[in-house]
């Protein structure tokens, strides 16, 4: 072999070489990407679960005030809420808990929400507000 034909052979095996290190660098940064695109939308979805599941102790805590205007006897209950009232994929939870404070006209109401209900990646917050049993007739 003379020495054109190894000059042709260094330079394809020049350009084979730059080649595969482009590639290796765009696979990298494509793999880069869309690790951080995956870690964005679990950062997203976290926080549409948390959102949510404040939204749900705020709305437990209004429930049980509702209820406890209507019925001073209520002490609570496991409010399922469903995907269709909650216009999402996932349905939640809100456990409902109504405790008497000793000497005092109120009560203190708990609502602990978990959305998505049953899942091991949920969001869990918990909301208490206490709440005048005293009727406008009993105060004096």
């Amino acid at each position: 072999m003379n020495w054109v034909g190894r000059r042709e052979n260094n330079r394809r095996g020049a350009i084979l070489l730059v080649v595969m290190v482009c590639l290796s660098v765009a696979i990298a940064l494509a793999a880069s990407l869309l690790k951080a695109g995956l870690m964005e939308h679990t950062l997203l979805v976290e926080q549409e679960h948390e959102a949510q599941a404040r939204r749900l102790a705020e709305s437990g805590v209004e429930r049980a005030a509702a209820r406890l205007r209507a019925d001073p006897d209520y002490t609570g209950e496991t409010w399922e809420v469903s995907t269709t009232a909650l216009g999402g994929p996932s349905p939640g939870v809100v456990e409902i808990r109504v405790e008497s404070m000793p000497d005092e006209p109120v009560v203190q109401v708990t609502a602990q929400a978990d959305y998505p209900a049953g899942r091991a990646g949920r969001a869990r917050r918990v909301k208490q507000i206490k709440v005048n049993v005293t009727s406008p007739g009993d105060e004096r």
